[in-house]
């Protein structure tokens, strides 16, 4: 009796033993549903800020490239094609802001008589609403994030928004300074679009951008290029 009972405890643990084995090298069918919404799967979308600079490389611009500065809020769609390759859509706003280092752009000293025109403290501001698509290469194998990789694209912006803001010192000894704010520029174009480059960490990335239409009817005064960092969330 008690060898009875022995070799059945042998038996059922030889039993154990190979049903678990079955299940551990069991594979999972390739048809599983693991969803489509991810950082690395067929969809995924978020939001971003970007900050940047508006360099004058040329030294064609009539901004100084040190205080002139960007900034952008938008969303990013991106589908995944291949493990390498996405397309993308961005929907986005953004404020520029164009320190200016001349005295002869936009103003007219003319029209404010013998006053004391303070150009070091004159800038443009466009606030735009714009879109853009680009293409995604993949640089590196991943998990479910975005990993590595590089963009490029073309963007649309529209102009709905403008401002320029300067001040000037009275002779007539009224004000010791008067701040002036115009708003709505004349001469301005309402939409242009550029190309742009991006080189992301997960979402981290460097960006730059050229604009490739003028911003102004008469003359280009601002240098197109821009560089930033943008950051997703």
């Amino acid at each position: 009796m008690k060898n009875l009972l022995t070799l059945i405890l042998i038996l059922a643990l030889g039993i154990t033993g190979l049903s678990q084995t079955k299940v551990l090298e069991k594979e999972v069918p390739e048809n599983v549903d693991k969803g489509v919404w991810g950082p690395n799967l067929r969809h995924y979308g978020h939001f971003f800020v970007g900050i940047g600079m508006l360099p004058e490389f040329d030294g064609t611009g009539q901004h100084n490239s040190w205080t002139s500065s960007s900034a952008k809020f938008g969303y990013r769609y991106k589908l995944k094609v291949f493990n390498f390759y996405a397309l993308g859509l961005e929907a986005f706003t953004q404020r520029l802001t164009y320190r200016i280092k001349s005295d002869n752009f936009i103003i007219n000293p003319n029209s404010y008589g013998d006053n004391t025109i303070d150009w070091d403290n004159q800038l443009n501001r466009f606030l735009t609403v714009g879109g853009s698509a680009y293409q995604r290469i993949n640089f590196d194998r991943r998990g479910n994030f975005l990993g590595k990789y590089l963009d490029v694209g073309i963007s649309a912006n529209y102009i709905y928004g403008s401002r320029n803001v300067f001040s000037y010192q009275p002779n007539d000894g009224t004000a010791s300074k008067v701040k002036v704010k115009e708003k709505g520029l004349t001469s301005l174009e309402e939409t242009y679009w550029g190309l742009f480059g991006r080189i992301g960490f997960n979402k981290f990335a460097f960006t730059f951008n050229y604009r490739m239409s003028p911003m102004f009817e008469i003359a280009e005064v601002f240098e197109p290029y821009q560089i930033g960092i943008e950051i997703g969330f």
